[in-house]
């Protein structure tokens, strides 16, 4: 009788690598249960992990962009309550301007209210460098300067400089400015060259010399703009509507012209759009008599030309945008001004010609103020339109994050389950297989 050996090795490998197999996917399915997520690493679903990182870096940034718009909010809230003070700071300004109007004021009484324009003043430099929160300039414009206005005393007395950069950031559909402009609502255009400048009556033009101005004297403005709208105030200065006049000669051939005829001025007029228009009237103006005590009368107001303008001098006539802080130190100085007070003294007609400038002034300024203020207003309307955008798309990056690698817990309880009883089954079947051997069916 011949007898074989029966090997149970190969049995044994498989039913070993068997329940190995079953002991990683329980594994798996407990850390799936412990963690809530179907995918805890790439190897578990390689698609939905990129899907799911690409979710969570835009889910990331838009939490990025919800952090900077507070940032930018509160500057903006800081930034309308300063507006706010100085809105109320020119208001009050008007106010004691109007008083100081008053004839029967006896000269203590002017001093003191100017002292308290004086202190305005102060104020408004005081707001005009406040920072936010985050140490940020709320009137740096575009920036440059940690204090962008700065009072200076030069050897024509006091005044202020602005050391900010000129220009408004524009709101982005990520976000939003953290400054304005301040330029527009404290300071205007510098005063240059040899001829002493004037607004008109209604404060809308002013008429300032050139810096090659040869000639002296001073310039004064009358009368209103015939022309609706011209002289609207626009942001650039290098695009402001204006008039140029040009004083020139006739050629030497027409020396033996009439005196009134011996010097013209030259006036061109410039659009806003950089376009040259047509001037109202003929291109060229007489100038009466020699080049003393000139008059020019240009869109109903008539430029008055004191002393002695000569060839070669030009005077820009353009919308009014004078520094609030000169205004008010001007003033000041005007309601302190000596003499006599009887009627029509050189002391009382300085006083009701600078308080007349001064308050078309101050209006100007209010309505830049409250037009900043209107911009803010604006920036925070946006900041909640985007703070609504962001949260909904960060809510939408999570909510494809979790599609893409959550787990499905009453799916997940029945896997690991399943696999409970699997390996069970597989342990149990192992065991029962352990225990039969051949010798104990021989006989």
């Amino acid at each position: 009788m011949t007898v074989n050996r029966v090997s149970t090795a190969n049995s044994f490998d498989r039913t070993v690598a068997s329940i190995n197999e079953r002991q990683v996917k329980l594994a798996q399915a407990q850390d799936q249960l412990s963690t809530a997520k179907r995918v805890n690493k790439a190897s578990d679903d390689p698609v939905a992990a990129v899907l799911s990182e690409r979710a969570l870096n835009r889910k990331a940034q838009r939490e990025a962009d919800l952090r900077a718009l507070d940032s930018s909010r509160r500057s903006l809230e800081q930034l309308d309550s300063a507006l706010a003070q100085v809105a109320d700071l020119y208001a009050r300004a008007r106010e004691l301007v109007v008083q100081a109007g008053n004839a029967a004021l006896a000269e203590p009484e002017r001093r003191d209210i100017a002292q308290q324009l004086l202190g305005i003043r102060e104020q408004l430099l005081e707001v005009s460098n406040r920072d936010d929160t985050s140490g940020n300039t709320l009137f740096g414009g575009l920036g440059g300067a940690a204090q962008p206005f700065v009072d200076v005393y030069d050897g024509q007395g006091r005044a202020v400089r602005f050391d900010g950069l000129r220009g408004q950031e524009a709101a982005t559909a990520q976000s939003l400015p953290k400054m304005i402009d301040g330029f527009r609502v404290f300071m205007g255009v510098n005063l240059s060259g040899n001829f002493a400048a004037s607004t008109s009556a209604d404060g809308v033009a002013v008429a300032q010399g050139f810096g090659a101005n040869l000639g002296t004297g001073s310039v004064t403005v009358s009368g209103s703009p015939t022309t609706p709208g011209f002289f609207s105030f626009d942001e650039n200065a290098a695009r402001q509507p204006r008039y140029v006049i040009e004083f020139t000669q006739v050629p030497a051939a027409a020396v033996g012209s009439p005196p009134g005829e011996a010097n013209r001025v030259t006036v061109t007029q410039l659009n806003a759009d950089g376009t040259v228009g047509t001037v109202t009237g003929p291109a060229v103006y007489p100038v009466p008599g020699p080049p003393v005590d000139a008059t020019v009368t240009i869109d109903g107001m008539t430029l008055s030309f004191a002393q002695a303008p000569i060839a070669g001098d030009k005077v820009e006539l353009k919308p009014a945008d004078q520094d609030v802080f000169a205004v008010l130190d001007r003033i000041a100085k005007a309601l302190t001004y000596g003499g006599s007070t009887a009627p029509g003294d050189l002391a009382q007609e300085v006083r009701r010609q600078e308080i007349d400038t001064t308050l078309n002034e101050l209006g100007f300024r209010l309505n830049q103020s409250l037009e900043a203020r209107g911009a803010v207003g604006d920036f925070l309307n946006r900041a909640d339109s985007l703070q609504s955008l962001f949260t909904d798309q960060r809510d939408f990056y999570e909510k494809e994050n979790s599609e893409l690698t959550d787990l499905d817990m009453v799916k997940g309880i029945s896997e690991f389950q399943t696999q409970q009883l699997t390996l069970q089954a597989a342990l149990q079947a192992y065991g029962q297989v352990q225990r039969l051997s051949l010798f104990q069916y021989i006989a």
